[in-house]
């Protein structure tokens, strides 16, 4: 990968089809998110998401009511991500913001 790393670490993405939470590994950049079965060499790819395309970038409530996942809307699709708390998940929302070219975040 040739992009300068902004933040990497664990998050639980919620999978198209089954709709069950799996751990990946989220590498953020200043163009995308990617996302890894893990942080090992060779770990194949399992999401590349281009964060300019994003038309809807939001934190929302889990189950109890915290705000410890993150959504993005691109071409139609939603893709979500998912922290262990709301600290971890605000941290990674004001990088994406404060890194991120998206075009139109949600207002808070």
């Amino acid at each position: 990968m040739s992009e300068t790393i902004i933040k990497t670490g664990y998050l639980e993405k919620r999978s198209k089809y089954l709709k069950n939470w799996k751990k990946r590994f989220i590498v953020l950049t200043k163009h995308s998110i990617l996302s890894y079965v893990d942080m090992t060499q060779g770990s194949d790819c399992t999401m590349n998401l281009e964060l300019s395309e994003c038309t809807n970038f939001e934190k929302i409530k889990d189950d109890s009511g915290l705000e410890t996942i993150l959504s993005f809307v691109n071409d139609g699709k939603i893709y979500l991500l998912k922290g262990t708390d709301e600290k971890e998940v605000e941290d990674w929302y004001k990088l994406i913001l404060e890194n991120a070219n998206i075009t139109n975040p949600s207002s808070e």
